[in-house]
């Protein structure tokens, strides 16, 4: 869902005219589409991330708690079911929030970059 408007955006005339000069498809793919698409698919990457980065509640239903994910240990540490820290809690939750601001921009920046290359 997050790709539909990328590979939307390729246009027909590009392949049609790939396709007048006698240039394999894979040539295509190779010359126009993956680097028109890279901006969408580094950003949908990066989105992705954040996703996986936030998700207590799958991550804690599919490993029942025993890996050491920073959502599951900073539950882990407020709650205090084998030690109560909520200050290394605190502070993870401070490392946590500025990856994903870190990871807010780069989606942004990857925004940015991939409008200026599709304006005509």
């Amino acid at each position: 869902m997050l790709l539909y408007p990328a590979f939307d955006g390729l246009r027909t005339e590009w392949q049609e005219s790939a396709a007048l000069l006698a240039a394999p498809r894979w040539r295509f793919w190779l010359h126009i589409g993956i680097p028109v698409l890279t901006s969408a698919l580094l950003g949908t990457f990066v989105i992705l991330l954040a996703n996986a980065l936030g998700a207590y509640a799958t991550i804690y239903a599919l490993t029942t708690g025993n890996f050491n994910v920073v959502p599951i240990r900073i539950a882990a540490l407020v709650a205090g079911d084998i030690t109560l820290d909520p200050n290394l809690g605190s502070s993870l939750s401070v490392l946590l929030v500025l990856l994903m601001a870190l990871i807010t921009v780069v989606h942004q920046w990857l925004l940015r970059r991939s409008y200026l290359h599709a304006a005509p």
